[in-house]
C-alpha cells in the first residue's frame, strides 16, 4: 500500500519537535491539563471519549478527528472532533486504513499526495493523515486524524496513540461497569468498582503526564550528554515507580553504564561491561527487544544482579531515531520489598525510552560537536605552541599540553638518538629533581628490532604500563628508576616513524584515559613528533652552523699574525667562547721533548699555573700527549687522570685534545666546565678536534715564521751596508725599504783606497729570506772581487761566472757597480741589467748611465762594457732598484720620467733630503703601499 511508518514521516510541529523546548513543553502541558480534565470532570465515557478527542484534535490542530472502536470486526464510531462529524461507513474501501494499522498495532502517518495515498474513502488524499491504535484489555480502538499542515511526526503519533490508549481504557471502564451494575446487587459495589476503574483511568493518565514531563526535562538537560544521560535515568526511575536504574550505551560493540541511579550497590552494577548478547542488557540491545524479570535469583548467569539487591526489572532498548538501531538499553530495578513489573511497565518505559532516544542522540551529537571543536582547539593550541624550532622550548611547551590533555601529573620525553641506537629522556616534568637528572642523564641502548615495547609504538599503539608480557629491555631500565605502574606510553611520530615516545603518569592513580583523551592525545603526539622532529633538524643545522662559523672564527684568529704568543691568545679565547667553557689553557711541548708547558691560559687560578709543567703521561694532558687522543671526561673527580685537580671540585665536565701537525706533537689544548647545566658533549669534542687541527697547523707555520724571523735577521744584519763615516767630498743618501720583513734589494758602499769609493745597487728575483740569502751572497761576491781589482767590468764578469754556478736556475740579479773617483771626478761603471742611474748637473740637465749587459747569473760567459762618465762638483748620481719605477697606480707606473724630475727638482737639497723626497714622492704616487723592495742610493760631489 507504500504507507510510511512514524519514523519515516518529515519531521515537523510536535511535541518534541518544535521550534523551541518552552513552546513544546506548554503544548504537552496544555494537552495533559486537558486529557486529565477530561477524565476528572465527568465519568460518562462518551463525555469522557468526546472531552478527549477535543483536547486532543485542538492540540493537534487538526482538520478532522474520529474515534474508531471495534466491536466484533466492525469499526464503529464513537467520537469525532472538527470535520464532518461521525463519518459514515463507505462501503469496502472505507476504514481500510484504520484496520491495517488496528492488526499492526502500530501508529501509521501519511503525507498529503503521497503516490501510495490508500483508496479509503474515509480519508482525504490532500490533507496529512495521522492513525494510531489503542488498546486496553479486549477494548481495541483506532484514532484516525488528519489536517492541513504541517506533517505528522513521530512524537506527534506516539501521543495519539497514548490518547487512544486512554479512550480505550475509558471504553473498558465502561463496559465493566455495565457489568457490574448488571450483576451487582448493591450500590456500593457499583461505586466501589467505578472508583477503581476511574482511579486506573487516572493512573494511566498520570503515568502519561509524567513520562511526557520528564522527558522535558531531560530535553532541557540537553547541552551536556553526561546531565542528559542523568535526567534520562532519573526519570526513569521515578515515571516507574522503580527504586533504581542503569542507562548503557553502546560503543565499540560493547555496551558501558553511561549514567546511574541507585546506592553502592548499583554502582558496582553499573560498572560492569556487556558484549553483544551478553547478559539481559546485552540481549535486549542485540534483539531490540525488551525484557521483563520478576525473580531476579533466577538470572544464574548474572548473580551480580540479585547481590545487589535486585528483586524485579524491566530494561528496553533505545532505538535510533535516525538510523532505526540500537544504541543503547535503559533498565529499572525493584528491590526485594518492591514490586514486580509488569506488561504496562514495559509499554510505558519502551515509550519514554523511545522520547528518550531523541533526547541523547541530539546531546551526544552536541558532545561529539563539542568534543571536534576542543580537539580542534587544543590542536590549534598546540600547533602556535610549538611554532618554534628551539628544540628546548619545543619540548617544554609538548610535555605541558600533554599533561593537560590527559589530566596528568607526570611527564617525560624520550627521543631516539640521530647518531646512536640508544633512547635518552630530553624533558621530564613533575617528578623529583633528584629523579629528573637521572633520568636525563641515563641513556638506554635500544635494540629496537628484538624490543616488544618498541614494536608495540612502531606499530602506533599506545602501550599501558605495566605489561608483564613485554620482553624489553627499555621497559626494565626505565622500571629500574620509576614506578611505571598506571603509567602509559605515547608514540611520538614523524615521517611514518617512532622518533620517541611520551611518557605519562598520574600520582593519583592508574592512568584512566577515555576514548576523548586517547584520541586527542595521539592527535596532539603526532602534532608534538613533527615539531620535535622540526626542533632537532633545526638544531643539527644550526649546531652545524655555530660549528663552522667557529672554525671561520678561530681560522680567522689563527690567521690574522704569525706572531706565536699572539695566536696562541687569540685562538684560546676563541675556543673557550666558541665551545662555552669557563676555563682553558695551551700548552706546548718542552724543548727537551719531556713534558708540556703552560703557554697561555684562560680562567685558571694562580696556584695552577705555577704547577704549569706537566710530564708526559702524567694528569690529563700528559695522557693526551702520550697517547694521541682526544679525551672526554663528564665526571671528572671520578677520573684518576684529573688527580692534579682533586681541589678544583667545581669542575663537572673537560675536554682535552691534541694538537699534531704531521707526526709531530705539539702540545694540548684543553678546556673544561663548571656549569653543571653545560657538560661537554661527543660533538663538542668532534668541534674541539677539528679546532686543534687547525691550530696546530697555524701553531706549526708561526714556530716556522719566527725561525725563518730569525735567518731573516742575520741576512738583514748582512745586507746592511757599512758606510764609512765620512767620504771628504762626497755627500751620501740612502733608502732600503723591503717589502717583507726582508727581501732581496740592497745597496752597498767600499772604500777602495786612493779617494776611490765602491758603488753597488742590486735587485735579486723574489722575496724573503730566499731572496736575502742570493742577495748576500752576491754582496759578498762583489765586496771580495772588487777588492782584488777594482775594475767594474771584470767585477761583474767574475761575478756573474760566480752566481750562475752557485744559484738555482731561476735566480737572476740585476746590479749596476761603479767606481767613483772624487778627487778625478770620473765615475766608471758597469750595468748587468739594472735600472740605470741617473746623473743630473748643477743646470737641471739629467742622463740615463744605460747598461752594457745581461743579468748576472744567466750566462756563465757573459761580458760587461766599462762606460766612464766625467762629474762636475754639485753633480748627483741616482742609484735605485726598480721597486722605485714600477711603483703603481692602478695599471700606470711611477716610472723613469717622474724619478728623474723628482732628483731635478731637488737637486740642490742634501744627498739624504735627495733620497727621501723621492721615496716619499713615490709612496704617494702609488697610495703609500709599495708592493716591491726598495732600495734607493744618492750621490751628490760637494763643492
Amino acid at each position: 500500500m507504500g504507507l510510511m511508518r512514524p519514523e519515516e514521516a518529515p519531521i515537523g510541529q510536535g511535541v518534541l519537535a518544535g521550534p523551541g523546548k518552552r513552546a513544546q513543553a506548554a503544548g504537552v502541558a496544555s494537552l495533559l491539563r486537558a486529557l486529565r480534565g477530561a477524565v476528572a470532570v465527568d465519568a460518562d465515557h462518551k463525555a469522557v471519549l468526546a472531552r478527549i478527542c477535543d483536547a486532543l484534535g485542538s492540540y493537534l490542530d487538526a482538520h478532522s478527528l474520529v474515534a474508531l472502536c471495534d466491536e466484533g470486526g466492525a469499526l464503529v464510531p464513537v467520537a469525532s472532533f472538527g470535520g464532518n462529524g461521525v463519518p459514515r461507513d463507505g462501503g469496502a474501501e472505507a476504514h481500510s486504513t484504520a484496520r491495517v494499522v488496528l492488526e499492526a498495532d502500530e501508529p501509521l502517518v501519511l503525507p498529503a499526495h503521497h503516490s501510495g495515498y490508500p483508496s479509503d474513502t474515509t480519508l482525504d488524499p490532500d490533507l496529512h493523515a495521522l492513525v494510531a491504535p489503542g488498546r486496553s484489555g479486549s477494548v481495541r480502538l483506532v484514532l484516525q486524524i488528519q489536517r492541513a499542515v504541517p506533517p505528522f511526526t513521530q512524537e506527534e503519533a506516539e501521543v495519539a496513540s497514548a490518547a487512544a490508549s486512554l479512550m480505550a481504557s475509558s471504553l473498558e471502564a465502561a463496559e465493566r461497569f455495565s457489568c457490574l451494575a448488571r450483576q451487582a446487587a448493591g450500590k456500593a459495589v457499583l461505586e466501589r468498582e467505578n472508583a477503581r476503574l476511574q482511579a486506573t483511568v487516572a493512573q494511566q493518565s498520570e503515568r502519561l503526564h509524567a513520562s511526557l514531563g520528564h522527558l522535558g526535562e531531560a530535553f532541557a538537560a540537553g547541552a551536556d550528554l553526561n546531565e542528559t544521560l542523568q535526567a534520562v535515568v532519573d526519570a526513569a526511575v521515578d515515571v516507574m515507580g522503580a527504586s533504581s536504574g542503569v542507562l548503557r550505551l553502546l560503543r565499540d560493540g560493547r555496551l558501558e553504564a553511561m549514567a546511574y541511579r541507585g546506592g553502592p550497590e548499583v554502582k558496582a552494577l553499573s560498572q560492569r561491561v556487556f558484549n553483544l548478547g551478553e547478559g539481559v542488557a546485552g540481549t535486549v540491545a542485540a534483539t531490540g527487544k525488551p525484557v521483563v524479570v520478576n525473580d531476579a535469583s533466577a538470572l544464574v548467569d548474572e548473580p551480580h544482579i540479585p547481590e545487589a539487591g535486585v528483586r524485579s526489572l524491566v530494561c528496553v532498548p533505545i532505538m535510533s531515531m535516525a538510523a532505526g538501531r540500537c544504541i543503547g538499553t535503559l533498565a529499572v530495578h525493584n528491590r526485594r520489598s518492591g514490586r514486580g513489573f509488569d506488561e504496562e511497565d514495559e509499554a510505558a518505559l519502551t515509550a519514554f525510552a523511545g522520547h528518550a532516544a531523541a533526547a541523547v542522540e541530539r546531546a551526544a551529537l552536541a558532545a561529539e560537536q563539542r568534543d571536534a571543536a576542543m580537539e580542534i582547539a587544543v590542536l590549534h593550541e598546540v600547533a602556535t605552541a610549538t611554532t618554534s624550532l628551539d628544540l628546548s622550548e619545543v619540548l617544554a611547551v609538548s610535555a605541558s599540553k600533554a599533561m593537560d590533555v590527559a589530566g596528568v601529573d607526570h611527564c617525560c620525553i624520550f627521543l631516539r638518538d640521530i647518531a646512536k641506537p640508544e633512547l635518552v629522556c630530553a624533558e621530564c616534568r613533575g617528578l623529583a629533581d633528584g629523579l629528573c637528572r637521572r633520568l636525563m642523564g641515563m641513556r638506554i641502548p635500544l635494540a629496537a628490532v628484538s624490543d616488544d615495547l618498541w614494536q608495540r609504538l612502531e606499530a602506533g599503539e599506545t602501550v599501558c604500563l605495566p605489561n608483564e608480557g613485554l620482553l624489553s629491555p627499555v621497559l626494565q631500565r626505565l622500571a629500574s628508576l620509576v614506578n611505571v605502574e598506571g603509567a602509559c606510553l605515547v608514540p611520538l611520530l614523524a615521517k611514518n616513524s617512532v622518533i620517541g615516545a611520551l611518557y605519562l603518569q598520574n600520582s593519583k592513580g592508574p592512568l584512566a584515559l577515555d576514548e576523548r583523551q586517547h584520541r586527542v592525545l595521539r592527535s596532539v603526539c603526532r602534532q608534538l613528533g613533527v615539531a620535535i622532529d622540526n626542533a632537532r633538524l633545526y638544531e643539527q643545522l644550526n649546531r652545524r652552523v655555530r660549528e663552522l662559523s667557529a672554525l671561520d672564527r678561530v681560522s680567522k684568529a689563527v690567521s690574522s699574525t704569525l706572531d706565536l704568543r699572539e695566536l696562541l691568545d687569540l685562538a684560546l679565547a676563541e675556543t673557550v667562547d666558541v665551545l662555552r667553557a669557563d676555563t682553558g689553557s695551551i700548552m706546548l711541548m718542552r724543548d727537551q721533548g719531556d713534558g708540556l708547558r703552560v703557554e697561555v691560559a684562560y680562567g685558571l687560578p694562580d696556584r695552577l699555573l705555577r704547577r704549569s709543567v706537566s710530564l708526559l703521561g702524567e694528569g690529563i694532558a700528559g695522557w693526551v700527549a702520550l697517547h694521541g687522543e682526544p679525551l672526554l671526561v663528564g665526571n671528572v673527580a671520578s677520573d684518576p687522570r684529573f688527580r692534579l685537580l682533586v681541589d678544583r671540585p667545581e669542575i663537572r665536565s673537560a675536554m682535552s685534545v691534541p694538537l699534531v701537525a704531521g707526526n709531530t706533537m705539539l702540545g694540548v689544548l684543553n678546556v673544561s666546565s663548571s656549569n653543571p647545566a653545560r657538560v661537554f658533549t661527543k660533538g663538542d669534542l668532534n668541534l674541539m678536534t677539528t679546532i686543534a687541527g687547525q691550530l696546530a697547523v697555524a701553531i706549526q707555520n708561526a714556530k716556522h715564521y719566527e725561525e725563518e724571523r730569525r735567518v731573516a735577521q742575520v741576512a738583514r744584519n748582512a745586507l746592511l751596508p757599512r758606510l764609512p763615516l765620512r767620504v771628504p767630498g762626497l755627500d751620501v743618501g740612502e733608502k732600503h725599504v723591503p717589502a717583507a720583513d726582508v727581501g732581496g734589494d740592497y745597496y752597498d758602499i767600499m772604500d777602495l783606497g786612493d779617494g776611490r769609493v765602491g758603488i753597488v745597487v742590486s735587485d735579486v728575483s723574489g722575496h724573503g729570506v730566499s731572496a736575502a740569502m742570493h742577495a748576500a751572497m752576491g754582496k759578498n761576491f762583489i765586496r771580495a772581487l772588487c777588492h782584488h781589482d777594482p775594475s767594474p767590468g771584470k767585477v761583474l764578469k767574475a761575478a756573474n761566472a760566480l752566481m750562475a754556478k752557485e744559484t738555482p736556475s731561476e735566480v737572476f740579479v740585476s746590479l749596476v757597480y761603479g767606481v767613483l773617483d772624487v778627487e778625478s771626478m770620473r765615475f766608471t761603471y758597469a750595468n748587468a741589467g739594472h735600472v740605470p742611474p741617473i746623473h743630473v748637473n748643477q743646470s737641471g740637465e739629467a742622463r740615463e748611465l744605460a747598461g752594457t749587459g745581461m743579468l748576472l747569473g744567466l750566462w756563465p760567459e757573459s761580458d760587461y762594457e766599462e762606460v766612464v762618465v766625467s762629474l762636475e762638483p754639485g753633480d748627483v748620481l741616482v742609484c735605485c732598484t726598480d721597486g722605485i719605477t714600477e711603483a703603481r697606480r692602478g695599471k700606470e707606473q711611477f716610472g723613469y720620467e717622474r724619478l728623474k724630475a723628482s732628483a731635478v727638482r731637488n737637486r740642490n737639497r742634501s744627498a739624504q733630503e735627495i733620497a727621501d723626497r723621492i721615496y716619499r714622492r713615490a709612496l704617494a704616487y702609488c697610495g703609500r703601499q709599495v708592493e716591491d723592495d726598495i732600495a734607493l742610493l744618492v750621490l751628490k760631489l760637494l763643492t
